[in-house]
């Protein structure tokens, strides 16, 4: 059985992909050792191609094809066919440092972890680059999730984690289908259930954040897949945490946070927006978590004093 799964979607990004599978390949493991899933999710370019031509000299590589269906369900199908101790999400247009993974992937194996998260670089299309590691004084040192994200935080992506295949498949954690932030939804669920997590500063993981990119966008699409992201979070708890969990404060405050970024992305007039879409979902009014930076209590208290206001202040800010 493979250490590692390495599950890579793709979809119509043939500008890069072969730029995500070269970075895989130079992993020092040997091929029995670690896959490379690649999930073709329906693409329309030269994706397909350039991903059997680089299978044809990998004989690791699994190449798996699929109608569209997006990032999500293109990540579940790969989960469910990996066969390793780990898997690794990487998206096809990002790419991967890989000195450090037999390493880091025989602790993760040893220390017995659900999670091990690492740090990550964010290059942008100018050439610049920005190290994202979470360093804290609780690196290294085994927690469940909660007691970690609470005492030192953790990078949202899921692409910044070893996640034990059999952890997911037990607590049945699987990404939202049909939603863009997927992420938002999908690791805190994670990091309430894992019994045993590690942080580690090495950056293992390169986010390419492109210019037209859905992420950094401003998107009606957004906010109301942020919310959804909330109600689901909201239902998580409620049927996986004991009421007095310290769960929920994190929960409380990755809700908030959702909530504030969909209103981030309202639009007047857009299809399906409105006021009420805020005032009436089920996650409204705000719970305010404990250990909030003032800042992030006083603009939570305003959303939920006056949504109205609240998108006025906003966007008397922005000018």
């Amino acid at each position: 059985m493979p250490q590692l799964s390495i599950i890579v979607p793709a979809y119509n990004i043939a500008d890069w992909i072969e730029r995500c599978l070269q970075s895989l390949a130079q992993i020092a493991l040997p091929n029995d050792e670690c896959e490379i899933l690649v999930v073709n999710d329906g693409a329309t370019d030269a994706t397909p191609a350039l991903v059997r031509k680089f299978q044809e000299a990998h004989p690791h590589v699994r190449v798996i094809s699929q109608a569209n269906a997006g990032l999500s369900a293109a990540r579940n199908t790969g989960l469910e066919a990996a066969t390793g101790t780990y898997v690794w999400f990487v998206d096809g247009d990002d790419w991967i440092l890989p000195e450090a993974v037999p390493e880091l992937l025989q602790q993760a194996q040893q220390e017995h972890l659900d999670i091990l998260g690492f740090g990550m670089q964010t290059a942008f299309e100018d050439g610049r680059n920005q190290a994202i590691t979470g360093a804290s004084i609780f690196d290294h040192k085994v927690m469940s999730g909660i007691e970690l994200v609470g005492l030192a935080g953790a990078i949202p992506s899921a692409c910044t984690q070893f996640y034990r295949r059999e952890f997911l498949l037990a607590e049945q954690l699987r990404f939202y289908v049909g939603i863009v932030h997927e992420d938002q939804e999908f690791t805190p669920r994670a990091y309430c259930l894992a019994r045993r997590m590690m942080r580690v500063p090495e950056v293992l993981y390169v986010y390419f954040q492109r210019a037209n990119s859905i992420q950094r966008s401003v998107n009606p699409r957004k906010a109301g897949d942020l919310l959804t992201a909330c109600a689901s979070l909201r239902q998580f708890g409620e049927e996986r945490l004991p009421g007095t969990s310290p769960g929920w404060d994190y929960l409380d405050r990755q809700i908030a946070f959702c909530f504030s970024q969909a209103l981030a992305n309202y639009s007047p007039g857009a299809p399906g927006h409105s006021i009420a879409m805020f005032t009436e979902h089920p996650c409204y009014p705000l719970r305010i978590g404990r250990g909030l930076p003032w800042r992030l209590r006083l603009k939570y208290r305003l959303i939920n004093l006056s949504i109205r206001l609240y998108l006025w202040v906003y966007s008397w800010w922005k000018k």
